[in-house]
């Protein structure tokens, strides 16, 4: 053999490294399908976070909406005459997309009023809630100072209830 030929065979140091050349020039299909799964759970993840993060801002957004129309209702309580408070009929809230409903009441002290009567009941065991406007069967007289609750009550799409309630002491004069 001459020593050209020699020359033109790889030695094994040569033929490794270009056996691993080959082997590394690119990816397998099970590589390629391991990172595409790793991509779309991935993907799906930060498309569920977002989603999150957009109905948590709707949320947000009605919750401000209702602390601002709760604030401006007991506004209305607190500047308007006692007389007519008895009479004070919650308007209704008009809000695109949202279904408001408002209740106002006054809180009595657990030894006045009895529950059981119209118009009247027992919350939380030992307080009396009369709602506005006040029942004409209710005839005895209201505390002074007087409590008034206001709830305001809504449901989004999805069939959740939230509520934002305030309250505010009114006396009689």
């Amino acid at each position: 053999m001459s020593t050209s030929m020699l020359a033109r065979r790889p030695t094994g140091a040569r033929l490794q490294r270009k056996r691993r050349m080959r082997r590394d020039a690119g990816m397998t299909l099970v590589e390629l399908m391991f990172a595409t799964g790793i991509a779309a759970v991935t993907l799906s993840m930060v498309f569920a976070s977002l989603l999150a993060i957009a109905r948590v801002g709707e949320l947000n957004e009605s919750r401000l909406a209702a602390s601002a129309a709760v604030s401006s209702l007991m506004e209305d309580i607190n500047s308007m005459p006692f007389e007519d408070l008895l009479e004070y009929t919650p308007p209704a809230l008009e809000v695109p997309g949202m279904r408001y409903y408002v209740s106002v009441e006054c809180l009595l002290p657990p030894s006045e009023g009895t529950a059981g009567e119209e118009g009247v009941s027992a919350t939380q065991g030992t307080a009396q809630t009369i709602p506005f406007p006040v029942p004409e069967s209710y005839t005895e007289e209201l505390p002074d100072p007087l409590e008034v609750l206001v709830t305001l009550t809504w449901h989004d799409d999805a069939g959740h209830t939230y509520q934002v309630k305030g309250s505010t002491v009114r006396g009689h004069t």
